[in-house]
């Protein structure tokens, strides 16, 4: 069966109340398609982005987050503890998808997103749909060193707009990690 992408995490605050609401139909629609499937495996998690990723509270989503990296490790007996360890503190998924999250939580974000960033393989995607830009600025200044950004919105080929609060509709940002240059 071909499929276009291998995996999607789904990580939410009310996660239960989508699962039982939302995903169960949105899994019926994306995994299953005649003969093709557009994912294989759809995982859901709880997760508070106000919290550190390390809180005990997201502690499912983090694994889920490296659950990927995890499950061949230990599918390949041969490696090493400290090897398994590297590996199982990065993600495994090419893009994030964000949407009105940064705005709804005014600002409590940072801690997690400093967290995820870290966990991002190099060249990993991250999408930002925003209502009004604010809390997109504070991220870009936030991750600047670290992320490369392009704002795809109305303003995307107007600089000046970018630096303002004006949008015609919402904000959105397209972000990719740096390469991780090896010395």
């Amino acid at each position: 069966t071909e499929t276009f992408l291998d995996e999607i995490l789904l990580l939410d605050w009310s996660i239960e109340e989508w699962n039982s609401s939302v995903l169960s139909h949105l899994r019926d629609i994306i995994q299953v398609k005649g003969e093709k499937k557009f994912v294989k495996i759809v995982k859901t998690a709880f997760c508070d982005v106000t919290k550190s990723l390390h809180d005990k509270s997201n502690s499912d989503a983090r694994n889920r987050l490296c659950a990927c990296e995890e499950e061949a490790v230990h599918q390949n007996k041969a490696r090493t503890r400290q090897k398994s360890a590297a590996i199982q503190d990065q993600s495994n998924y090419d893009i994030f998808l964000i949407s009105y999250l940064l705005s709804e939580t005014r600002e409590k974000w940072e801690s997690f997103f400093r967290e995820l960033v870290r966990l991002a393989k190099s060249e990993s995607m991250f999408y930002f749909a925003e209502p009004v830009p604010w809390q997109l600025h504070r991220f870009i200044e936030s991750f600047k060193d670290q992320l490369e950004f392009i704002w795809i919105d109305s303003s995307m080929n107007f600089p000046l707009l970018q630096q303002t609060e004006r949008r015609a509709g919402p904000a959105v940002l397209f972000a990719i990690k740096k390469k991780i240059s090896k010395l």
